[in-house]
């Protein structure tokens, strides 16, 4: 065989496998491409149900506005926060948009009528917000119903890069219209807590020459704003447990979205939250943001007021308003914080900044305690840098901290009081925790409903840490005194051990926006006393309702949310006594239904009918039981719960029980002695002798008078 044939042969393979792999390639687009038609048939087959899922399924809030749950506007939703479309029947004009709340964060109940007193064209309306049955998925949604004048996002997406705004645009459309808004938000001590790039929108009321911000009103302040728009003390916390903020917050976070409108896109992207605040602590916020980005002057002006570090420094909201106006202002210089040359060696690591040394020292306090014991960070403060405040307050975090340090719960607590000690203006942490102030509301809230340990929180409160952080900062809240107050109550609460109080009083003393959280409302949307009631009528309809109405988190919550008067019949609810319990039970629930004005309660005449056997049993005539029942019986089937409480507090059929009672038992006291006197008597062995003897006596007498009588008669012939 020739050199030339096997190369032939070779050829001929080669040849085959690549027409074999061909063959394969367009097997593989064919059936890529079948694929692809089959998903976006798919996707249109989804898409045409919805759409018809949307005209069946229609939910009202209030019987005047029709919410439309399958027909999701996504580019206003947000996690929980589903946004659908809304009409109203009356107003075919209208478009709106409804937006659920959250499973169990609130929403900012407390700021609504705030919120309505806004007129802005930049702000949506608020139109009207309630309890909607969400019956798809059998359970209560709360929501809420805006206007909707939103069109195109200004960004869909902070880690993508976007078209950058121009120097005229950014003034034009985002810097004067949102420095009215933000002045308008702070004249009503109102701040927004959103301010981000995502959260703005083209201004269908001018199409689109301004931008409209979305509201957030439906969820707790600061819960959804990314850390890299809140300032460094306020993005160490988790969303949820910020607190009420400062007006001042909205400045910096306007700031930020300033620099990514500008430069179309996140300067800090693909930075985790820690290091975004590292960068701001070593470099300052307007430094770590703006970076080497070439910014006009007159924006620059803007960005160095808005992101100071420095809340004194920072820019108000008259500071905004005059820049838009036109006059030219110059800023505070607002330093980075402030860096030693000489660094701290804490954990294996130099630190040359107090905040992020306190930030290092949260998750080590083994460490913490080390270099308390070998003096080496007080020395430090106060030999090296020269801090004699700084050095004094750790003085006093250590005295505040006394006991063992072998105690891990104590060496968790001087840990967070040198935390303090380090960088007063941030948050309170405490092991795992991280909160300012008013945050703890929330945290506490969040550690129930997620079903978390709660002790941590206990011992923030028994131990005095937020009152420890406001000697740092007296000036930070407006009425400290009151909120120093609320922990001391909070400490009272935690030490009764009676019905209505314990953390979960806590919880809704310091939230007051909070829903009832008792698992019986696990479907239900409860924010209110009267909402106890209205819920546990539609419950009490069922068959498998509890045995009992109130649970600890429903006492807790009336205790808050009811009169204080009642506060004795709440704490009755845990009384042994069942004729005290259901008693105290009834009576509660005639209270909020006179309070509520409501008339028909047949669920919970049914449901409380049937613990009134003891209270029954506690009137002694048995007749008036009778009476009581057939009364109680009545009143139960109308739904009059205060009819009820009534008949039980008849004063007639009070007193005729009474006195009849009170007769039965003189009666029996008679009737006593005298058993008592005959028992004695038949004891004696000379029981019945006097009697007898006088009876013999009588018996003889009348004997010899009938004899004396016979005698006379045949004596004289009668006979």
């Amino acid at each position: 065989m020739s050199a030339e044939e096997p190369n032939k042969n070779n050829n001929d393979k080669n040849s085959d496998a690549l027409e074999e792999a061909f063959d394969i390639s367009i097997e593989n687009i064919a059936k890529s491409a079948l694929e692809d038609k089959e998903k976006k048939e798919e996707v249109k087959a989804k898409k045409e149900e919805q759409r018809q899922k949307a005209q069946e399924v229609v939910l009202t809030l209030k019987g005047k506005y029709d919410i439309f749950p399958y027909d999701e506007i996504e580019f206003f939703s947000f996690d929980d926060f589903k946004a659908y479309k809304a009409t109203d029947p009356n107003d075919g004009s209208k478009s709106l948009i409804a937006v659920t709340c959250h499973e169990y964060w609130p929403p900012r109940r407390r700021f609504f009528r705030t919120f309505d007193s806004i007129n802005n064209k930049c702000i949506a309306n608020l139109v009207d917000y309630g309890v909607v049955q969400w019956r798809h998925e059998n359970k209560e949604r709360y929501v809420l119903i805006y206007d909707n004048i939103f069109g195109k996002p200004a960004m869909t997406d902070l880690a993508k890069k976007h078209e950058p705004f121009s120097e005229d645009m950014l003034v034009e459309k985002l810097i004067k219209p949102m420095s009215e808004i933000i002045t308008d938000f702070a004249e009503r001590d109102f701040i927004h807590g959103g301010i981000n790039p995502l959260n703005l929108f083209d201004n269908m009321l001018d199409n689109g020459n301004s931008f409209a911000l979305r509201p957030c009103m439906e969820m707790p302040l600061s819960y959804a704003q990314p850390a890299i728009f809140e300032p460094i003390e306020v993005a160490l916390s988790p969303g949820y447990a910020r607190g009420h903020g400062h007006k001042k917050n909205d400045i910096y976070s306007f700031g930020v979205t300033v620099v990514m409108l500008m430069i179309g896109y996140n300067p800090l992207v693909g930075k985790s939250d820690d290091e975004v605040i590292d960068a701001k602590i070593k470099q300052g916020s307007y430094a770590a943001l703006v970076g080497k980005h070439r910014i006009p002057a007159g924006i620059n002006e803007v960005l160095r007021g808005c992101l100071s570090d420095d809340i004194d420094s920072r820019w108000g909201y008259q500071d905004l308003a005059k820049w838009a106006d036109g006059k030219r202002m110059t800023p505070k210089q607002s330093p980075a914080d402030q860096r030693y040359d000489r660094g701290f060696p804490f954990n294996g690591r130099d630190y040359h900044h107090l905040r992020s040394l306190a930030k290092a020292m949260w998750s080590h306090p083994a460490e913490v305690i080390r270099v308390l014991e070998d003096d080496s960070l007080h020395k430090w403060l106060d030999r090296t840098l020269g801090e004699k405040k700084v050095a004094e307050r750790l003085v006093m975090a250590k005295r505040q901290t006394p006991g063992d340090m072998s105690d891990k719960k104590n060496r968790d607590l001087l840990t967070t009081r040198v935390i303090m000690a380090l960088d007063p203006k941030g948050p309170i942490r405490y092991r795992h925790l991280a909160f300012n102030p008013e945050g703890l509301g929330n945290v506490l809230l969040h550690c129930i409903a997620e079903e978390q340990d709660i002790n941590d929180i206990m011992t923030v409160i028994a131990q005095d840490l937020i009152q420890f952080w406001f000697s740092f900062n007296p000036d930070n809240y407006a009425d400290v005194a009151t909120m120093v107050s609320n922990l001391d109550s909070c400490k009272r609460f935690l030490k009764q051990r009676v019905k209505g109080n314990g953390i979960e009083r806590c919880l809704y003393f310091l939230n007051r926006d909070a829903s009832c959280q008792s698992e019986t409302f696990k479907n239900y949307h409860v924010h209110n006393a009267l909402g106890v009631m209205f819920v546990l009528n539609k419950i009490g309809m069922l068959d498998n309702h509890p045995r009992e109405p109130f649970d600890q988190h429903m006492a807790a919550f009336l205790t808050v949310h009811f009169s204080s008067s009642n506060e004795g019949d709440i704490q009755l609810l845990g009384a042994e006594d069942l004729k005290e319990r259901y008693y105290a039970t009834l009576t509660l629930l005639a209270s909020l239904q006179r309070f509520g004005e409501a008339k028909s309660l047949k669920g919970l005449g049914r449901w409380v009918m049937g613990l009134m056997g003891p209270v029954i049993e506690s009137f002694h005539s048995r007749k008036i039981q009778k009476k009581i029942e057939k009364e109680l019986q009545k009143s139960a089937a109308k739904g009059d719960l205060v009819g009820m409480y009534e008949v039980v507090n008849n004063q007639t059929i009070n007193r005729e029980d009474f006195l009849g009672f009170s007769k039965a038992q003189i009666e029996y006291k008679r009737l006593a002695k005298e058993y008592q006197r005959l028992s004695t008597e038949l004891k004696s062995d000379t029981m019945g002798q006097a009697q007898g003897l006088y009876l013999a006596s009588v018996i003889a007498f009348c004997m010899a008078i009938l004899g004396l009588g016979v005698f006379l008669a045949i004596h004289y012939n009668f006979l």
